[in-house]
């Protein structure tokens, strides 16, 4: 028999103002375990596909222009029946597929090309040799959707169809190709060329096969911008400046050679001095983790052993940023200007609520444009005659993640990983930790979350008994394969202090 207690032990008690105490259970018929779920999900959108050139090629180049030359020889047409209906898939080698879900999937083919600084681009086709292929209904990209099985999760393809865009009498895409400037590698700014040697009516069932394309790209001045003259002395710097990055320019844009001739033309001299003048800062930013909201403070002499100087540390310009948005500090000390290493900083943190994870990253920047958000103050001045307060009710929450079950019953959703495991004639100690408790004559909840592992002809599966400090609270049972939260009334005199 098997019974997997997942993850919770609560406690509802009274505090005033802690021996330690233990929940203990044995197991009869089963075993307890408890269960937190960490689940990673991943979603890709794919817009297009980018390939090698192997089938484009420089014919000509300029100071301000190439000329290039694409060729695609061959289609390869196979049919896959979807829906009662017999479509056409068709693939170009060493070509990506455009994934836009429900369009016709067409080929693509992607290339990067380096563009002067102050230029823009300019296309024009030459010279091209196409042919007409009719009667062909290209198959729609699928939609993909993202699916869970035993825990693994993947990316299905699933059929659709965008009747609109199947029912247009014009070509898909308008243009053989599309270029993109607007990017910049690095340093280095770039056009994305994507390239469709197919275009589509969907109306018609006609297909334009692109066989052969000759087209100039002009690097155009922008207008009220002339480029930079050409320098020699920056040439032989090329290979410095770039470093091991020259390999991966070589090896990824199809005008390599005119950046290197001419790399004043194309490399920004604002990027490049940005390089070449960068240094970290003398105080480097200070990464903290928490995972429980409260009351932080940070010492100087933290401060100190974590790298930085205190005497660089100016302290109106320290700044405490989380999730992208600064937040507000306190200083004690540093009256003087000085941060000191008696000096402290505090500030509330607040964990992130996830499933994922209950860590939350906060930073510690000084910088040197603006003062920094200060917590402020306010009178808190006691002025109210009623009843004093001298007891409250708090919650206590134990949970740990040692022992994950992979194949756990319609997993889908839920959480598969949990504290211990354990059998028959099994007992396992769960200790925690209480103080200040106000001893009323109260009864407290205790709450146990479990799963039961084993389902059997005998019903039912699991008898457990529970024992707080050495006090048996509770003799139950319950059958199958299923989640049962076990809720128990005790008096408070049961707890001990510490």
């Amino acid at each position: 028999m098997w019974v997997r207690i997942i993850q919770e032990i609560d406690f509802d008690i009274r505090i005033i103002s802690g021996m330690k105490n233990s929940v203990k259970a044995n197991l009869a018929m089963s075993n307890l375990r408890c269960l937190f779920l960490i689940f990673l999900s991943f979603s890709f959108l794919f817009f297009y596909s980018t390939v090698k050139a192997g089938e484009l090629k420089i014919i000509k180049t300029g100071p301000q222009e190439i000329t290039l030359e694409y060729f695609c020889s061959k289609l390869n047409i196979h049919e896959k029946e979807e829906k009662g209906k017999v479509y056409h898939i068709i693939d170009v080698a060493d070509a990506g597929v455009t994934r836009q879900p429900g369009k016709p999937q067409l080929p693509i083919q992607g290339f990067l090309i380096a563009v002067p600084l102050l230029a823009e681009v300019k296309l024009e086709i030459l010279e091209q040799k196409t042919d007409i292929l009719e009667n062909i209904l290209i198959y729609p990209s699928p939609k993909k959707i993202s699916v869970t099985e035993n825990l693994v999760l993947y990316l299905r393809e699933e059929f659709a169809i965008d009747q609109a865009c199947y029912a247009q009498d014009q070509w898909i895409p308008e243009q053989p190709f599309h270029i993109d400037s607007d990017n910049y590698l690095r340093y280095q700014k770039v056009a994305h060329l994507s390239i469709y040697p197919v275009q589509y009516n969907p109306a018609l069932r006609k297909v334009r096969f692109y066989q052969k394309i000759i087209f100039k790209i002009t690097f155009e001045e922008i207008s009220g911008r002339r480029n930079r003259k050409i320098t020699a002395a920056t040439n032989s710097n090329f290979q410095a400046f770039w470093g091991e990055f020259e390999h991966v320019l070589e090896k990824t844009l199809l005008n390599y050679s005119m950046i290197k001739d001419q790399p004043l033309l194309f490399i920004s001299p604002n990027k490049a001095r940005k390089k070449e003048n960068f240094s970290p800062p003398a105080l480097p930013p200070i990464k903290i983790f928490l995972e429980q909201e409260g009351l932080y403070q940070i010492s100087g002499a933290a401060l100190k052993n974590s790298g930085w100087d205190l005497g660089l540390v100016v302290p109106q310009k320290l700044k405490m940023y989380t999730q992208g948005q600064e937040i507000p500090i306190k200083i004690f000390g540093a009256e003087d200007g000085v941060f000191h290493p008696g000096d402290k900083i505090k500030f509330w943190g607040v964990p992130i609520d996830s499933v994922f994870t209950k860590t939350n990253i906060y930073w510690l920047h000084q910088e040197d444009v603006g003062e920094g958000l200060r917590i402020q103050g306010r009178d808190g001045t006691f002025h109210n005659t009623g009843p004093q307060i001298d007891q409250f009710t708090d919650h206590l929450h134990l949970e740990e993640n040692y022992d994950y079950w992979h194949d756990i019953p319609d997993g889908e959703g839920k959480d598969h990983w949990f504290w211990a495991e354990f059998s028959a004639q099994s007992t396992i100690d769960f200790p925690f930790s209480l103080y200040h408790v106000a001893f009323r004559e109260i009864d407290c909840t205790l709450r146990l979350l479990f799963y039961g592992k084993t389902d059997t002809p005998t019903n039912p599966d699991h008898h457990l008994t529970i024992h707080l400090n050495g006090t048996k609270i509770d003799d139950f049972y319950w059958d199958g394969q299923i989640e049962y939260l076990r809720q128990i009334s005790f008096p408070d005199e049961l707890l001990l202090q510490g």
